[in-house]
Parts: C-alpha cells; sequence; structure tokens
C-alpha cells in the first residue's frame, strides 16, 4: 500500500550500494600525491609545499617574494651570474681567495678582494654565453669608501662602462641602458680593497615560478593548476611547462591570462614525459608585485577521471537504435501505401529502422469522448 503510493520514495529507501562498490578505487591518484613529490619556488621558499598540500582554497596558496628591483639575487631562472664563482673559470680577481660568496644569491656572505700588483682590487665574472644585459645587482663595501666603477666585456673584447656604484651595505640596483649589444663578462674595480656582497645580473624580464618535481620521469596525461597574479596589474602573462631534466623546458601552454582566478584544466594527448612541471609568471619590467600559485596537480597515464575503457564494436546497428516521426503522409498528404521509392518513408531507410506516424486526432472524431466508427474506416467510408 504505502510502497505503491510512493514506489521511487520506497525504492531509494531500500537501496543499498552493490557489496564491491568502492568509489575510491575508480579514482586516479595524482602523481602529486606520491610521498616522492617535492616543490621548490623562486622565493619563500618556506611555503613552496603549498603547491602540492591538496588545498585549493583559502590558506593552500604560495605567495611570492618582489622580484624587482633587486631581489632576483637568489631566483637562479633570472640572476645569471648565480654560483658563477663556484664554477672553474668563471671568477678572477685581483687577490687570492674564495670568491664563492660574490655570486651565492645571499647578501649576507661576502667575499673579500685586495687590492693587486697594479694597486688596483677588482672582480671579473665570466657569463656563460654572450647576453645583452637589462640590469645588474651589487652590494660592495671598499675600505675607504671608493667608487666601484662597473664595466662589461663586449663580444669583441673590449672593456665598455656600465657605470658606478658607491660603497654600500645596501645592494644597488644598476640599470644598463638597451642598445648596447651583447656582454661575455662583468668587471668591478675600485682604488682600494673591496667586501663583495653579491654581483648579480638580469639578462630579461624578473619571474616567479613554482616547480613540483615528480621524483622520475612521468607520462603526463593531465594537469589542473590555479595560479593568480594577484588584484595590481603588473604580470604580463603566465606559462604552464614541463622538463626531463630541469634546464631545458617543454612549455605547455604560453600567454595564459595571470589574473585566473579559477583552477585550469589541461589535457595531454598524447601524454607528455616529465620529471619537473612548472608554473611561471613572467613580470612586467620594473612593476613589483607579488603572484600567487595555489595547486599544481598532474596526473600519469590513466589520466584524471580514470583509464579509457577499450573501444569496442556495438553488436546493435545504429539503425536499429534510430527512429524517425512524420505526419501522416509522412509529409505528402497521401496514404502511406502510395508513396513512390524514393520518397517519403523511403527517403530514410538506409539510417532508421524505427518510424512513427503521427495523426490528428481531430481528423476522425470531433471530441476525444466519442468512439470513432472503426468498422466504417474500415470500409474507406470515413468516420
Amino acid at each position: 500500500g504505502e510502497c505503491a503510493a510512493s514506489r521511487g520514495k520506497c525504492a531509494l529507501m531500500q537501496a543499498s550500494e552493490p557489496p564491491d562498490w568502492d568509489p575510491a578505487s575508480y579514482i586516479p591518484v595524482p602523481l602529486t600525491r606520491i610521498n616522492s613529490t617535492t616543490a621548490s619556488t623562486s622565493s619563500q621558499s618556506s611555503d613552496s609545499g603549498k603547491v602540492i598540500d591538496g588545498n585549493d582554497g583559502s590558506g593552500g596558496f604560495w605567495q611570492s617574494g618582489i622580484c624587482y628591483p633587486t631581489g632576483y639575487v637568489g631566483y637562479a631562472e633570472v640572476n645569471i651570474l648565480l654560483h658563477a664563482c663556484e664554477a672553474a673559470g668563471r671568477c678572477n680577481g685581483s687577490s687570492i681567495g674564495n670568491l664563492a660568496a660574490a655570486t651565492d644569491g645571499s647578501s649576507s656572505s661576502m667575499a673579500a678582494v685586495a687590492t693587486g700588483v697594479s694597486g688596483q682590487a677588482w672582480l671579473e665574472v665570466s657569463l656563460r654565453s654572450a647576453s645583452s644585459l637589462v640590469a645588474i645587482a651589487i652590494k660592495v663595501t671598499t675600505s675607504s669608501s671608493a667608487q666601484v666603477v662597473v664595466s662589461g666585456r663586449d663580444e669583441a673584447g673590449s672593456w665598455v662602462s656600465l657605470g658606478s656604484t658607491p660603497s654600500s651595505y645596501s645592494v644597488a640596483d644598476l640599470r644598463v641602458p638597451s642598445g648596447m649589444g651583447k656582454f661575455t663578462a662583468i668587471r668591478l674595480e675600485s682604488s682600494s680593497a673591496m667586501n663583495v656582497f653579491e654581483l648579480s645580473a638580469r639578462a630579461g624580464p624578473c619571474m616567479e615560478y613554482a616547480t613540483v618535481a615528480l621524483g622520475t620521469a612521468q607520462a603526463v596525461s593531465a594537469i589542473s593548476i590555479r595560479h593568480w597574479a594577484g588584484s595590481t596589474a603588473g604580470v604580463n602573462y603566465t606559462v604552464y611547462e614541463t622538463s626531463l631534466d630541469g634546464e631545458s623546458w617543454r612549455i605547455l601552454r604560453d600567454g595564459l591570462d595571470p589574473y585566473l582566478i579559477g583552477g585550469l584544466d589541461t589535457a595531454l594527448e598524447p601524454p607528455v614525459e616529465a620529471k619537473y612541471i612548472r608554473v611561471r609568471h613572467v613580470l612586467q619590467e620594473g612593476v613589483a608585485v607579488k603572484v600567487y600559485v595555489w595547486e599544481v596537480t598532474a596526473w600519469g597515464r590513466a589520466g584524471r577521471w580514470g583509464e579509457k575503457p577499450a573501444v569496442r564494436a556495438n553488436p546493435v546497428d545504429f539503425r536499429d537504435l534510430l527512429g524517425v516521426n512524420g505526419i501522416w503522409g509522412w509529409g505528402r498528404s497521401m496514404y502511406s501505401s502510395s508513396i513512390p521509392r524514393g520518397e517519403g518513408i523511403w527517403m530514410y531507410v538506409n539510417m532508421s529502422k524505427h518510424a512513427r506516424n503521427y495523426h490528428n486526432w481531430n481528423w476522425d472524431v470531433p471530441d476525444p469522448d466519442e468512439t470513432p466508427d472503426y468498422e466504417r474506416m474500415s470500409c474507406g467510408s470515413g468516420t
């Protein structure tokens, strides 16, 4: 009685999930949730883990530092001199000593450079390749508060003056005029001994970025990233990219709107082999802003929603599934038996096995309460 009155409600109350139903087994675990996955960022590294913590909501974001004007000294992708003096043959000075601190990305440590036989103190740092310089960041003090002259060696081997900076415990931002060509080395020179706390240089705009390391190379078939450039204009565009070695990068999506707030899904077909995934905000020159990355999520070959089932031929012909609706006489205003082949319903026999022909009720009776005279109709006399 009660069930008959409300069968739908009763069925829902009595229904139960199949005993072997495990929703979690149908949801692939993201590669970025595996314990071997780590994250690093261009700045504010204490919060880098937030980009893979599974929280893309309130408080689950990484917020960058401020790259401009001199905050980039520790950014590996921006500072082209970072750790240069730790590499053999890239640094030379007027005195013998460990020069590594001059380019270690920290403005707290320093390399002492004494005067040489010429009476001058100097430090030269070679670039990895000839580059057009945009800016040089310098923190240097001298024993007699003497000026420090900054020069660049051009591709012809000549030293070109780029400016000078006073002895100071603050980091100076020296802008290099455009159109000066490419340089292969940078030189600091003073008439008295120098303490070089930091020498950094940019060959392009500032960038803030978050990098996810998957531990080993993986086939990545889908990613979902939530990024934001903040409420203040200052970012040119945002890039998603992958890498196998952390050095050479493949762009997945370029020129993205930096001011997206929601997550952005990207399907990769075929899957991309990657060990690293990076979100990179490219800043407008000279604009000091902070940017954000909430979450980077990546899935393996199974994709975000699981493996696609194998394609199987349908035993039911598509023609068996389709039907055609028509009005009396299939639009020809005549009996169906009179329609010539190739017209009316015959036009659809190759793609549809079923047909339904509508007939206006008032053609036979003036009112639904009246029963049609079927015997009269069978004799061809109408109703």
